[in-house]
């Protein structure tokens, strides 16, 4: 192994290969331990999800002795641990706070139910022989990340150009009704019903954004460490969308904020994406369906860029090298620039031609939201029926105080350190009245931007391509 491995985190490395060991972590050794590990699922959609997955890790009356030499050598080892002061607390403490926590999921009549149920023995399952899963009718691999799916393990067919192995090969071709839950959220049942999928943004960026984003750098001629040939980063989106494409859908939402770029590049030269036709145009020629309709939401430029930057500090790594940008390098590229949304939806309105452009301005969301919904969902789906879960409440952004020591920390102990304090950084300074709110724009500077906004967003609404939306 690289001595890179004891500096920085897991990363596949060039000789890197599956030829000599993988090491499976199955800590499952109860119902009870499962549901506090995953917690009361909060519909029957999600309760049939999570019993399945105990169902395949469930391993009841197959009996393996093959460790008990090594449980009897580590005895002592337990022991030895357990004699230290601090540990042993720690270990009352652990096993206390695990047994509150069950007492007080079983106060829910759904996670009684579950026990029970997991309490049932379950079928061994029959071995069958291994099926390849190589790629079929003409789609090839599709990047995931390092959790597989249960049923595609690692390819037994043709590998794209021999990279390291972080790949899941099996193409669906019959419709499903289970989306298996490492490579898709299940869409909300009701517009599942209904024959709506959305697609979640993190895989879509994974298996689509993020390999499209690769081939406009290719076509640039900007070097970047991952490549891609054409025809695998085109096999990445087909594999993707095979799955929701054998379901037939009505329609597919798509949503990724990183379609036309990075925070990083707005922050670093002061643009809106500074690569957003490229990007644009890569991304929109793989899709496997027209495209009818495109949502965007233009913001405060004040407000855009401050948000901005502090994605920009949390995208840092523990690899990450060079120089970080400073807000005063962001402010003076900014205000050198001088940045238009205007530019920007031409550019959508060019990449996506037959679709039409939905606009709307990011303060007015709130007093937009059910009529926005309602164009996602379209109208055979009564938008004003879906409700919120958790998942929607939005990412506080970081306070002033916490910014400012990211930003110490990078100047005195370079990139990596900050991006390994980061979210530490974050917890110990939230934002509130004590800390601040990051906005590295002066007065002068802001309401300078806010004209600029206001001028561009009275273009934007004279612009005929454009469906613009206001309260």
């Amino acid at each position: 192994m690289p001595e890179s491995y004891f500096e920085r985190q897991w990363a596949a490395w060039k000789g890197f290969s599956h030829r000599f060991a993988r090491l499976h972590h199955y800590g499952v050794p109860s119902p009870e331990t499962f549901l506090v590990r995953h917690g009361v699922p909060e519909d029957d959609e999600a309760e049939k999800t999570l019993l399945a997955a105990w169902r395949l890790l469930d391993q009841t009356g197959a009996r393996d002795d093959t460790l008990a030499d090594a449980i009897g050598r580590s005895a002592p080892l337990l022991e030895e641990l357990r004699a230290d002061a601090t540990l042993a607390v720690l270990e009352r403490e652990g096993r206390a706070w695990h047994g509150a926590r069950f007492r007080a999921l079983m106060a829910d009549p759904r996670a009684v139910r579950l026990i029970e149920a997991m309490a049932e023995p379950t079928e061994p399952r029959k071995k069958r022989p291994p099926k390849s899963c190589a790629p079929r009718h003409g789609v090839v691999a599709a990047p995931m990340s390092r959790r597989r799916c249960g049923r595609c393990a690692l390819p037994s067919g043709p590998r794209p150009t021999g990279r390291a192995t972080r790949f899941c090969t099996r193409a669906f071709t019959r419709p499903r009704r289970r989306i298996c839950k490492t490579c898709w959220r299940p869409t909300p049942p009701r517009l599942g019903r209904q024959s709506v999928y959305v697609v979640p943004h993190q895989k879509l960026r994974k298996h689509v954004t993020f390999p499209a984003q690769l081939d406009a750098y290719r076509q640039l001629k900007i070097r970047r460490r991952t490549r891609f040939a054409e025809d695998e980063v085109q096999g990445f989106a087909d594999a993707f969308f095979a799955e929701p494409l054998a379901l037939g859908p009505r329609r597919m939402i798509l949503s990724d904020e990183n379609i036309p770029g990075l925070p990083a590049h707005c922050v670093t030269d002061g643009t809106l994406y500074r690569h957003r036709k490229a990007f644009l145009e890569c991304f929109a020629k793989r899709l496997p369906l027209p495209v009818t309709d495109v949502f965007l939401a233009v913001r405060d430029y004040a407000d855009f860029f401050a948000s901005a930057y502090v994605e920009y500090l949390r995208a840092a790594t523990a690899t990450t090298s060079g120089r970080m940008i400073t807000p005063e390098d962001m402010r003076r590229n900014v205000l050198s620039v001088l940045p238009t949304w205007g530019a920007v939806l031409t550019d959508v309105a060019d990449a996506f031609a037959d679709a039409r452009i939905h606009v709307w301005r990011f303060e007015d969301f709130a007093a937009l939201r059910p009529a926005i919904l309602q164009l996602f969902c379209g109208d055979w789906v009564d938008a004003g029926r879906l409700t919120q879960t958790g998942e929607a409440r939005p990412r506080p952004t970081a306070s002033r105080r916490a910014v400012e020591e990211l930003v110490l920390i990078s100047e005195l102990e370079g990139a990596a350190a900050m991006a390994e304090r980061a979210r530490e950084v974050q917890e110990r300074f939230p934002q509130g009245t004590d800390n601040g709110r990051f906005d590295p724009w002066s007065t002068e500077e802001r309401a300078h931007l806010g004209r600029l906004y206001a001028r561009d967003w009275v273009a934007i609404r004279a612009d005929p391509r454009l469906s613009v939306l206001e309260p």
